[in-house]
């Protein structure tokens, strides 16, 4: 699928964000959350915001949340929710796909936390029948993975519901 596809079929505004250093995935996202509403902050402002939470001056995991508590703070300190919901949504990807087909008013506001390999935070865009769109800060990109292919990554995912 062509990026351009993905981009024009998207039922919100999001903006792409690509994270500045390996472990700024999560403040990546959340400064497209931010833009989305209007609120220009770059990653460092981010960070700086929160350098408790988010590992200031740290020297190998600068940028890496401590852990949910954190990622709740940072939310809630910018207004993006009044209080996140952090839960292991289902069993399996299939069952994370149907969940959230039926309740596409909560894509704008959900971030995907996976543990593949290390933990990595991307934005959901999109859901449909074969699969998930989200935006990647890696890359900064917007990226179609089948649903057995998120299966495949971790089976379980956690998401986490802002106020879109």
């Amino acid at each position: 699928m062509r990026m351009d596809e993905i981009t024009e079929s998207l039922p919100f505004p999001l903006s792409p964000t690509t994270q500045e250093t390996k472990h700024f995935c999560f403040i990546a996202c959340v400064q497209s959350l931010l833009k989305d509403r209007g609120v220009h902050k770059t990653q460092r402002e981010i960070l700086e915001d929160f350098p408790s939470d988010l590992q200031k001056g740290h020297p190998t995991e600068e940028g890496a949340v401590k852990g949910l508590a954190s990622i709740e703070r940072v939310l809630i300190g910018y207004s993006l929710t009044k209080q996140p919901h952090l839960s292991d949504l289902k069993d399996s990807a299939e069952e994370m796909r149907d969940w959230l087909l039926e309740r596409p008013v909560l894509w704008p506001g959900i971030l995907i936390l996976t543990t593949e390999r290390e933990f990595h935070c991307v934005r959901l865009a999109k859901v449909r029948r074969d699969g998930f769109v989200v935006m990647d800060p890696k890359t900064g990109d917007f990226r179609f993975h089948q649903t057995e292919e998120f299966a495949r990554q971790k089976p379980r995912f956690s998401v986490l519901e802002c106020e879109g």
